[in-house]
């Protein structure tokens, strides 16, 4: 009777895979199929092998073999070439808003400052932690605690900057296509449709990372009212072809009195650097803060880069008090990724919580704070809830009071996140990539963390599962637990990634031609 049941499944595994080969050249482009000319003959004969040995043990075996895209792919990547799969490049065709008309009491409407933050993560931070790296940023906190909030459990959407920093200004996920992140307006362009003055201060060059085409407007063109990088400067580079954040704070503040000329509103932002490479520059220039605060400054490399940080933000805050800004500016850091820590693995290689958890903090005036609690007045419990680097732009749009206006809705409906002010709930998945359009880099790999809970990742072909609430430093891999595909949250989790194109691509690259695919997780 055994004998019986298993010639039967074989036979029924022959007429399926024969059914997904059908599939496959009926449905495929045809492109990729010339690029295939000649291996076909050889893959029918291997399903056909295959059928006699690849008959399903159990049903969580035999649907995730017969999902027909899947197993299609890993046939391409199986007897090709490796990025033969699909071929995603950046495009550049920005999207032109209209003029736009803010629906908030003119009382209500703010500048708005981000400070954006480079390889700093939450655990070292004294906002998140007991680490006295922030000691300024406490006290302000502390000073001004109906305006100053912190996001607990805010995620990064890559450990690259050049991978995370678009997804940052374009509010898309990680999984988009390259002629998206062309396409999608960048953030500064919400604010200069309602005619804003708009900067955009950097200590690096713009062309690293090619950031001066994934952020253009077109070609050789950006969006702004000015821009300042170390390529544009007449002086030398401090540290790693890069200005010291010392120099890029001056010149924010610099246009924060250049706004008040123009007598507009300001969109801005300053990008400081000193944490990137886990501090190590500090040695390089040998750089050593008097202390800003009561108390000594960390003593590790790392922390003291961090606590220079917060020097950098009790400059900017004075220096908005002092124009009398502050009154009416929001003030938004966030950070694009944080450290490896030298805990695990390389930043590049790595989809754990050291890299992945960052800070997220905001300041609001009283004028914005008042109409928030009379309009979203449950849009505090979000502090607690989870979020991450795509709901910044969703945010913007929303603190700019042009979520409601057509073309405006039209592409938030597109957009990945959605604003921290708003009362909808998060998106259940939040996903990171190294690897895109954007920037090629191996080995491949992503995490899905979903609810902001449990988080699979696929690192170098070996799977990880984490529940962040009973296991935040991530030390036990639930994957080795026995029925594990059974529970409905990994069930949730292995969805999405098949319904996912980029995902399922990578997922498929993982199992190697000599690997059986039914020993996938």
């Amino acid at each position: 009777m055994i004998k019986e049941s298993f010639v039967f499944l074989g036979v029924l595994s022959f007429f399926l895979l024969v059914f997904v080969l059908y599939w496959g050249f009926t449905s495929f482009e045809e492109g990729d199929l010339k690029k295939k000319e000649g291996k076909w003959p050889l893959t029918i004969a291997l399903l056909i092998g295959g059928s006699l040995l690849f008959f399903p043990k159990n049903t969580v075996l035999s649907s995730e073999f017969y999902s027909p895209k899947l197993i299609l792919e890993f046939i391409l990547y199986s007897f090709g070439e490796k990025n033969a799969i699909r071929e995603d490049v950046f495009v550049l065709n920005r999207h032109a808003l209209p003029k736009l008309h803010s629906s908030l009491p003119k009382k209500n409407q703010s500048n708005i400052l981000i400070v954006r933050l480079e390889e700093v993560s939450s655990r070292k931070v004294g906002l998140y932690s007991t680490v006295k790296t922030t000691p300024f940023l406490s006290a302000f906190q502390s000073q001004y605690p109906n305006n100053f909030f912190v996001f607990q459990h805010h995620f990064s959407n890559s450990g690259a900057t050049d991978v995370s920093v678009p997804i940052l200004y374009t509010g898309l996920s990680p999984t988009r296509s390259g002629k998206e992140f062309g396409f999608f307006p960048i953030i500064w362009d919400y604010a200069r449709a309602l005619d804003y003055y708009t900067f955009y201060i950097i200590p690096f060059r713009l062309s690293w990372g090619s950031l001066d085409k994934k952020l253009a407007f077109k070609e050789g063109f950006f969006s702004v009212n000015y821009l300042f990088h170390a390529g544009n400067y007449n002086g030398d580079y401090t540290y790693d072809y890069s200005l010291h954040d010392d120099i890029v704070v001056e010149q924010c503040i610099r246009q924060l009195s250049e706004a008040k000329k123009y007598e507009k509103l300001f969109f801005g932002i300053v990008n400081i650097k000193l944490p990137h490479r886990f501090g190590k520059h500090l040695r390089q220039i040998k750089h050593q803060r008097v202390p800003h605060m009561p108390g000594d400054p960390p003593v590790h490399l790392y922390e003291r880069a961090i606590y220079d940080n917060d020097y950098q933000f009790m400059k900017l805050f004075l220096a908005l008090e002092k124009e009398k800004l502050l009154e009416n500016t929001i003030v938004i850091a966030v950070s694009d990724h944080g450290s490896d820590l030298n805990m695990r693995r390389d930043r590049l290689l790595n989809y754990f919580q050291e890299v992945l958890h960052v800070p997220f903090f905001v300041y609001l005036p009283d004028q914005f704070v008042d109409w928030l609690s009379k309009n979203r007045r449950g849009w505090q419990e979000n502090l607690s809830k989870p979020s991450n680097n795509v709901d910044l732009v969703p945010s913007v749009i929303d603190v700019l009071g042009i979520s409601d206006q057509k073309p405006i809705s039209f592409i938030l409906d597109q957009l990945d996140g959605r604003s921290v002010f708003s009362d909808a709930s998060a998106t259940p998945f939040f996903v990171a990539l190294n690897t895109n359009a954007l920037r090629r880099w191996q080995p491949e790999g992503f995490s899905v963390i979903l609810d902001g809970r449990y988080k699979y990742i696929l690192d170098e072909n070996r799977p990880y599962l984490f529940d962040l609430n009973r296991d935040p430093n991530e030390n036990h891999n639930m994957m080795t637990m026995p029925q594990i595909a059974m529970q409905p949250f990994y069930k949730r989790i292995h969805a999405y990634i098949r319904q996912t194109p980029k995902l399922r691509e990578i997922y498929a690259k993982s199992f190697e031609p000599k690997k059986k695919y039914l020993d996938a997780p």
